[in-house]
């Protein structure tokens, strides 16, 4: 993560299911501009290794009933599925999964998490358990 580090403090945050801190968001905020773009929202997330709580079975992708698992209190709803597997393999690769939740938290679609955005989506998944 470009020489910053997430504290396991934090990590524990979100795998207990609080609420994204203002620590949190500057962790995930890289160049201090008060805003996520979608690299620093991917680092920020293999930081803490959210697809790889979720890939139940270790083989780096995750299927339906592994994404079901992890956003189905939170995004869940068909279209989403189709939306996130952008190559229609079946199979969400870790770039995917990412890149979903961030467009699905970017609601002003602007490529950018503020930072309640930002608390939006991480509380999001550490509702689902993570």
């Amino acid at each position: 993560m470009r020489g910053r580090t997430v504290p396991l403090l934090l990590v524990s945050f979100v795998m207990a299911g609080c609420m994204a801190t203002a620590t949190e968001f500057t962790a995930a905020d890289m160049d201090d501009d008060d805003l996520v773009s979608r690299a620093e929202f991917s680092d920020y997330m293999a930081g803490i290794d959210a697809f790889g709580a979720y890939d139940a079975n270790g083989d780096g992708v995750l299927n339906q009933t592994e994404y079901r698992a992890a956003v189905a209190v939170v995004l869940e709803g068909p279209g989403y599925w189709r939306g996130f597997d952008r190559d229609y393999s079946d199979d969400l690769t870790e770039e995917e999964f990412v890149n979903g939740v961030f467009a699905s938290y970017d609601r002003d679609g602007d490529g950018w998490l503020d930072q309640a955005q930002f608390q939006a989506a991480i509380a999001g998944l550490a509702g689902t358990g993570m």
